[in-house]
């Protein structure tokens, strides 16, 4: 189907927000994974692994790449342990989180984190930062400049 249609990449935007969805009616999920649970975490967690397999293999068949977003949202931590975890997307006051936690990204081959910052240079104006981290734990950081 793709190879002969010349598709190289499909993009998925929000793979959060299908998740949540489909996590709202047990029915539904039935459905998609021919499988029902009765934990709400092992659930979850058996259906991203499959929407993860599913992505995977049509990667491979039809030799494509799949981006998906998921979204950030803002946590508050008790456990210092747990918030340093996260420390290279703290903001201020607000912790960020992925949406969908370590189970998502333990799930995912690479990793791109999208923030905006404020550049004391730049008189306050806010700069697109892009820190790239890949499976190893290793961050490269890039500006996008406008010209």
């Amino acid at each position: 189907m793709c190879k002969n249609n010349n598709i190289g990449i499909i993009i998925i935007d929000s793979i959060s927000m299908l998740i949540r969805i489909c996590n709202l009616s047990k029915y539904y999920a039935h459905i998609i994974l021919n499988t029902l649970f009765l934990d709400n975490q092992p659930y979850r967690l058996k259906m991203q692994q499959k929407i993860a397999k599913t992505l995977e293999n049509m990667s491979k068949e039809y030799s494509l790449s799949i981006i998906v977003t998921n979204h950030m949202t803002n946590k508050y931590f008790d456990d210092q342990k747990k918030k340093d975890q996260f420390a290279n997307v703290v903001t201020g006051k607000k912790n960020l989180e992925p949406s969908l936690g370590l189970s998502w990204n333990s799930l995912i081959c690479e990793r791109l984190i999208l923030k905006r910052e404020k550049d004391l240079k730049a008189d306050s104006e806010a700069l697109n930062t892009i820190s790239v981290t890949n499976s190893f734990g290793e961050v490269a950081f890039f500006k996008v400049i406008y010209s």
